[in-house]
């Protein structure tokens, strides 16, 4: 196992995880592996380190950030075998000194294995399978962990507290957030994470994500667009990567309106590189493919004088929501940390709240409510399951589902069903508002 104490704001649970779904954990640091696992060491039956081993192969470039920015290549067994792997890597910092996380995946070839029998293989892939579920299930948990942290710090932060106090609970603020950062890092990097896009105000996104050594020029103060946070920071970090590789000295990162759609231009001063150099190609179809996912489109330039890469995205048009008045809400969790922080948040906007640690439960008291905030994730009867059973019994109750990691059959299901999904963990005044809009409804 890596020595997680060394890795900055890189837990031993997240580590473990890693080392658990993958083939073997590495931290790569000055284009070398600075550390690896017992399972990297077992799979190439060498230590990487102390031989100050280098990977192999076509297309394998040191490590760069972004969630399916990955290569592929091999490294090299005790036996002299070049063992193909894929590599996925993610930022850290080794000894207070930037570094990588890797995450190898040894690739298999069926057709190099023709002794292989079908019953192997589906055993191999049950016990995947079953991998994954437990990771999936300890994601949800980790991330339900992470909210109620979040939100009760910030609920501290708006009750009367002495400066000292605030300093204190802003500064653990700071670290929860850093830490739920990297969390969705990790999501992202196992591949198994779905988009949740929740509706911002773009600069202030951008505020809180780019890159410290960019300069910003924003300009849409508050237009609000339909964004992934944790994916955009992806994006901006992947082209921010690309620019410091190609020798840029100077990164710009803007925002203006273009007709109906936001723009994010990101510019820098490196000169032109070679149009069919695969790490700007591969950096390219990261990018689109997440700005494609959020109905976007991209442009991109380059030149002897630097290298332009537009973002388009739809605007969101978010009529302002009147007052509501005290209502009765029911809160549906099967978390008692979540439905706690949900029940302070609300009571202190003034409203009633029911709680339900499950779907049978909530659809007891469901004729008591003026509408429903429920999780998507919960054993027994899950959120698209309950959403049905609701809508049977009155289908005109407003819903609101909130997950931090759901498949995307339950999200496309509920969008289907008209249900909008609040990613976890939310600002507060992100839930009071999407609580607001779905009890007002405007046509």
């Amino acid at each position: 196992m890596l020595d997680a104490s060394r890795l900055g704001a890189v837990t031993s649970q997240i580590v473990g995880l890693l080392d658990a779904a993958f083939d073997g954990v590495a931290v790569y640091r000055e284009r070398r592996i600075a550390q690896a696992s017992t399972t990297l060491v077992e799979l190439l039956g060498r230590d990487p380190v102390g031989e100050r081993l280098l990977a192999h192969g076509t297309g394998l470039r040191s490590p760069a950030p972004g969630w399916d920015l990955h290569w592929i290549g091999a490294m090299q067994a005790s036996n002299g075998e070049l063992v193909r792997v894929e590599v996925y890597g993610v930022d850290c910092t080794w000894e207070d000194q930037p570094a990588y996380l890797m995450a190898v995946r040894r690739l298999q070839d069926t057709d190099e294995r023709p002794d292989e029998r079908p019953d192997e293989v589906n055993e191999v892939n049950e016990v995947n399978e079953v991998v994954r579920q437990r990771a999936q299930a300890m994601f949800n948990h980790i991330n339900n962990e992470l909210g109620a942290m979040l939100g009760n710090l910030e609920l501290a932060l708006e009750r009367a507290l002495g400066p000292d106090e605030r300093t204190l609970v802003a500064d653990a603020w700071t670290a929860a957030r850093r830490a739920t950062d990297l969390f969705v890092q990790l999501q992202l990097l196992s591949g198994d994470a779905h988009m949740i896009r929740e509706v911002q105000e773009l600069d202030a996104v951008l505020r809180r994500v780019v890159p410290q050594d960019c300069h910003l020029d924003l300009s849409l103060g508050r237009l609000r667009v339909d964004v992934d946070a944790s994916r955009l920071t992806d994006v901006l970090a992947t082209l921010h990567a690309n620019s410091v590789a190609a020798g840029a000295s100077s990164i710009r990162v803007s925002t203006r309106l273009s007709g109906e759609r936001a723009c994010i231009e990101h510019t820098d001063d490196a000169r032109a590189t070679n149009a069919d150099d695969p790490a700007r190609n591969v950096t390219l179809q990261t990018v689109r493919r997440i700005v494609d996912g959020h109905g976007g489109t991209l442009e991109f330039s380059t030149s002897d004088s630097g290298t332009r890469v537009r973002i388009f995205l739809p605007v969101v048009s978010t009529p302002p929501v009147p007052a509501i008045g005290r209502r009765d809400i029911l809160v549906l969790d099967d978390e008692a940390n979540i439905r706690a922080l949900c029940r302070r948040a609300l009571e202190d906007n003034g409203h009633r709240v029911h709680l339900a640690s499950s779907g049978a439960e909530a659809l007891e008291i469901l004729e008591q409510v003026d509408v429903v905030l429920m999780d998507i994730s919960m054993p027994d009867m899950n959120g698209v399951e309950f959403a049905k059973a609701a809508r049977a019994r009155r289908p005109s109750i407003p819903l609101l589902a909130m997950t931090g990691y759901a498949d995307v059959t339950a999200r496309d299901m509920l969008d289907a069903m008209g249900i909008r999904v609040l990613a976890k963990p939310w600002r507060l005044k992100t839930l009071m508002d999407e609580v607001e809009r779905a009890l007002s409804p405007v046509d």
